[in-house]
């Protein structure tokens, strides 16, 4: 996915008019989930190679390498790389690309949510292809 098509995706996300009815059957919603979590223990345990390979081709090529992405995620990123709570929300679609809202608390208490954009591999496996962060009481969306 190019970065403006990306910062479409988010802009649509973020747009109560872009969310699509269209349901996620239950075997991919927990697809996606144990996707998601699994990312989530790798950072836990700062295992960058497998918090790595459940990033979509697109965020490899971005970030280059294992260690350079975990270093970002550590920086920019906390609530997901030190998760202390994570509470699964809605899953909509936008655009045809799963987005699964996740309610994440932080090494510092506070709460945001993350919306994982999700992106079907051709063995139909699930990789994240991007995270985007709001605070929890942020009413935008």
């Amino acid at each position: 996915m190019r970065p403006l098509r990306f910062l479409l995706l988010i802009a649509a996300l973020l747009s109560p008019a872009g969310l699509s009815a269209q349901p996620v059957g239950d075997s991919d919603r927990q697809a996606i989930q144990s996707t998601i979590l699994a990312q989530i223990q790798a950072f836990r345990l700062d295992d960058a190679g497998t918090a790595f390979s459940y990033a979509s081709p697109y965020i490899q090529e971005k970030f280059q390498n294992p260690g350079r992405f975990i270093n970002i995620v550590r920086r920019n990123y906390q609530h997901v790389y030190r998760a202390q709570d994570v509470t699964f929300t809605e899953l909509s679609v936008v655009e045809g690309h799963p987005i699964q809202q996740v309610h994440l608390v932080g090494p510092d208490g506070t709460a945001v949510i993350a919306a994982y954009i999700m992106q079907r591999q051709e063995d139909g496996s699930w990789k994240i292809n991007g995270v985007h962060l709001r605070k929890a009481d942020d009413t935008t969306s």
